[in-house]
């Protein structure tokens, strides 16, 4: 154990030391930067992630970003994080989630994450016609993963939460009639139901779920190379307009699509999650976090 923690901290040395000297004659052998493997062949929720962290690290020369080996829910994508078996991984921030990894400062998806459509069977859009706030959604029945920090928002909001442990076989269990909605962020839903056409599943046309909540990178709490030169990298990208534009081709048409603006706004309170950290910039999210 001590051998392996011993070339953990000598390979952050190595990772410090090659970015530090960036710029210099000094040749630095190719760097693996280790990310969690997705769940399944039709999750495509790490599609985005990995093209901003492609951004982020366009100025690194010899980096090189590789899955891990075995597949990871999002619990156990954030233990091995914390082992140092993974280089970085991409999540919502909570408290704890902060005690035992280290954020990288900005939200990469401008707070998108928190902004949610119902996913819902074909045919039972009207079901929820009526439902005109929270009080009435109160309801019908959520499914969300047993990891994610979403549930707790929900219960804080009284709102019935089914929980499985797979993120497949919640629309599974969504089809099968297990419970009534899964509420998706705008910047997941369309691919989702793209690759499940034959699940007969639709979003709900007339509502928008929202709580405050942005998709950070993490590191390992000791990798403060990895983290200042991902934030930096990251800043980069906004000031040259190259993140901003990875985001509008990637999420713009979907927005226009959803047509936000003639949905009815579903405001819920951030139970869990840490909202608009302390040196983040309004602009840095799509819409200005509500304090």
């Amino acid at each position: 154990m001590a051998v392996e923690q011993g070339a953990r901290c000598l390979i952050r040395v190595i990772l410090g030391v090659c970015w530090l000297m960036a710029g210099t004659a000094v040749f630095c052998a190719p760097l693996h930067i280790r990310y969690p493997e997705r769940e399944s062949s039709v999750d495509q929720r790490s599609s985005y992630p990995l093209a901003v962290l492609q951004v982020a690290l366009a100025e690194s020369d010899g980096v090189e970003l590789i899955p891990s080996a075995v597949t990871m829910q999002q619990a156990r994508s954030l233990l091995a994080l914390e082992q140092g078996l993974i280089d970085v991984a991409w999540t919502v921030s909570t408290p704890a989630r902060e005690e035992r990894l280290r954020r990288v400062a900005i939200p990469i998806d401008r707070g998108l994450i928190g902004w949610r459509v119902l996913l819902i069977r074909q045919g039972e859009a009207q079901r929820f016609a009526s439902v005109d706030g929270i009080e009435r959604l109160r309801q019908f029945r959520a499914g969300l993963g047993h990891d994610w920090p979403d549930a707790e928002v929900l219960r804080g909001a009284r709102i019935p939460v089914v929980t499985a442990a797979g993120y497949d076989s919640l629309f599974q269990m969504l089809a099968l009639g297990r419970f009534d909605f899964f509420p998706r962020a705008l910047s997941e839903v369309e691919q989702e139901l793209e690759v499940r056409a034959d699940m007969h599943l639709a979003v709900e046309p007339t509502l928008l779920l929202h709580y405050p909540a942005g998709l950070y990178f993490f590191v390992h709490q000791d990798n403060e190379a990895l983290a200042e030169r991902l934030e930096q990298g990251l800043r980069e990208a906004i000031s040259d307009g190259r993140l901003p534009t990875l985001f509008a081709q990637t999420f713009g048409a979907t927005l226009d699509r959803m047509q936000l603006a003639d949905r009815r706004l579903l405001t819920l309170e951030p139970d869990g999650l840490t909202v608009a950290p302390p040196g983040e910039s309004p602009s840095q999210w799509l819409f200005e976090p509500e304090s």
